[in-house]
């Protein structure tokens, strides 16, 4: 497990930190692009950091102008496809172990997203007040628990 750190930002500045674990920088990263989302009211970025080491950086503002949106989600879901045809092939490789690790990497990436949203509604007023952040720790916590 790697040890990392997300700042989230604001105008510039670190408004909160947290610290987390995860198995891979890949899951890290998929765990902080859910809770960028979720955050967007309390704040306009966010950065993983393992060490010194950069990892992501998200934009969160949602007065972000509907196109540039779109392209931001498709150059996502590009990505995505992308990393979904190299899962998917060596999936064929390592069939059942595969499936299993990729389960637990998904159970790893919402807990790990759970953790982070709780942590910060915990400690910084600003994300506790946000509704959206309310919304999407629901959402993923129901749909984390159902998969258990």
């Amino acid at each position: 497990m790697t040890f990392y750190r997300a700042f989230f930002m604001a105008h510039g500045h670190i408004v909160h930190r947290h610290e987390f674990h995860a198995e891979s920088d890949e899951i890290a990263i998929h765990a902080a692009d859910k809770v960028a989302d979720a955050c967007s009211e309390a704040c306009d970025g966010l950065e993983i950091w393992s060490g010194a080491r950069p990892i992501a950086s998200f934009k969160t503002q949602t007065s972000q102008p509907l196109l540039d949106k779109s392209r931001d989600v498709f150059a996502r879901t590009t990505e995505a496809l992308a990393n979904a045809e190299t899962i998917a092939m060596n999936a064929e490789k390592n069939s059942r172990r595969h499936k299993d690790v990729s389960a637990r990497a998904m159970e790893a990436i919402d807990g790990i997203a759970i953790d982070i949203e709780h942590a910060i509604r915990a400690d910084d007023l600003r994300f506790r007040e946000s509704p959206r952040l309310q919304a999407k720790l629901t959402e993923l916590s129901r749909q984390h628990f159902a998969a258990e």
